[in-house]
């Protein structure tokens, strides 16, 4: 049995969580649904044919960068780091500001 995504999550199979995702908001309106969907499945297109469709889950999201600067070198990983979103804003973070602000810090342990 096939179900709704509550709030799905549309990417780029292989760019990444930094480029062309899109959070689709919940609308009543299942016409205005669609096209947010569609909408944003054309725009992790523009990024990789293949795109994925992922449920939205309350967690707390963790990264990790697995680093390889040229063809050949041994894979290098980043320190694990986790993404706190501004509720308020409801903002998904990017790649600037997940690596490079100031206030970003190495997760701690489970809670």
């Amino acid at each position: 049995m096939r179900r709704a995504c509550v709030i799905p999550f549309v990417k780029p199979s292989r760019a990444g969580s930094s480029f062309g995702v899109t959070k689709v908001d919940y609308k009543a309106d299942a016409t205005e649904r669609q096209a947010d969907l569609a909408a944003a499945v054309h725009e992790a297109a523009r990024h990789d044919w293949r795109v994925l469709v992922e449920e939205g889950i309350k967690a707390r999201e963790i990264e990790c960068a697995v680093l390889a600067p040229r063809h050949g070198d041994k894979p290098r990983t980043s320190w694990p780091g986790e993404i706190v979103l501004d509720e308020a804003r409801e903002q998904r973070s990017t790649i600037s500001t997940a690596s490079m602000d100031s206030s970003a810090l190495p997760c701690g342990g489970p809670r």
